[in-house]
């Protein structure tokens, strides 16, 4: 990822104040540590993300959420490593939840019942259903995470989400972010028609990072 989008991501974590309330030591490192599972159309279907905190654990902390998703290579590791490396310089870790998912596609080994995405035509970028699991879109993961973000009872302080994408993930982040911000259906997502700071962000291969 080019540096100007780490720099704009940065700027755009550091413009809201931090919270009175911080937890202690997010989870930074792209290692099985920072590795949780997002379960999907009722399981036993999942998907794997990183995340800097726990997704159903209770936590007042949280006034902003990042989604990162990574470029064609798929690598989500670098992404998250990336992305928490921007909520460092912005002095954010304590109050922004940071989340990198992995849409594994072609030769990715899947690990037990974990979401295979298709590469080829529709893809995971655009939308893609699970050729392992035909009723999942690629969408339906990022609606799952923006659905856990948006229970109260876990987050009941989140007012802010930025959904971002470099190159091949920029194609993923605008659409699914759309999505997510319009659909009238689901509480979760209902909740994030009704939030202002809603933001979706996409960083073309050589261009900086725009966010709208």
């Amino acid at each position: 990822m080019r540096i100007p989008a780490l720099v704009a991501i940065s700027a755009a974590l550091a413009c809201s104040p931090l919270s009175g309330k911080t937890l202690a030591g997010p989870c930074t490192t792209a290692t099985t540590a920072c590795e949780q599972w997002v379960t999907l159309g009722g399981g036993p279907a999942r998907s794997m993300v990183y995340s800097t905190y726990p997704l159903d654990t209770p936590n007042t902390a949280v006034t902003r959420a990042l989604i990162m998703v990574h470029g064609a290579d798929r690598n989500a590791d670098h992404y998250f490593a990336t992305a928490t490396a921007a909520g460092f310089l912005a002095g954010a870790l304590g109050n922004t939840i940071i989340i990198a998912p992995h849409f594994i596609a072609g030769r990715d080994a899947p690990q037990a019942n974990e979401v295979v995405w298709p590469n080829r035509g529709d893809t995971w970028r655009s939308g893609g259903m699970s050729p392992s699991n035909p009723t999942l879109s690629s969408f339906d993961l990022t609606d799952e995470i923006l659905r856990k973000l948006a229970d109260k009872k876990t987050f009941p302080n989140l007012a802010r989400i930025v959904v971002a994408g470099h190159s091949a993930g920029a194609a993923g982040a605008g659409p699914s972010a759309g999505e997510a911000n319009d659909a009238g259906e689901g509480a979760g997502v209902a909740r994030m028609r009704r939030m202002s700071g809603f933001i979706c962000c996409s960083c073309a291969p050589h261009s900086p990072l725009l966010c709208v």
